[in-house]
């Protein structure tokens, strides 16, 4: 159930976050966004999008996946590894560690969920 919510509600935010970037090529002072983090954002976006639409297995997977994926990506960016994205704002870093930790956090918890279902009583 919430693997779906998180789909959308980041499937959206990362739409706006591409179109900020297409238009004004950044978010005020708080964030600079290059031409191929619009391009990120963007396949970001539909990729929520499209599975916040599909079966709850395969949207929970897709919290799971990605959500680890900007785990790592905060992680590196707070590490100071160079990323082919460029340099990482402290906000994008900060969005980027909440939203893999809760995308981890709702996927593990819909498979909880669906295990509590399955137990025989």
């Amino acid at each position: 159930m919430y693997s779906i919510v998180y789909n959308r509600l980041l499937g959206w935010t990362f739409a706006v976050l591409a179109m900020m970037g297409w238009w004004f090529h950044s978010i005020g002072d708080y964030i600079a966004l290059t031409h191929t983090e619009n391009l990120v954002n963007s396949g970001f976006a539909v990729v929520f999008l499209f599975f916040a639409r599909q079966r709850m297995r395969y949207a929970s997977a897709t919290a799971l996946a990605l959500g680890l994926l900007f785990l790592a990506w905060a992680i590196c960016g707070m590490a100071g590894i160079p990323l082919p994205t460029g340099t990482a704002d402290p906000l994008e870093n900060a969005l980027r560690f909440v939203a893999g930790s809760w995308g981890v956090y709702v996927a593990l918890h819909d498979v909880a969920a669906w295990r509590l279902e399955d137990i025989p009583s």
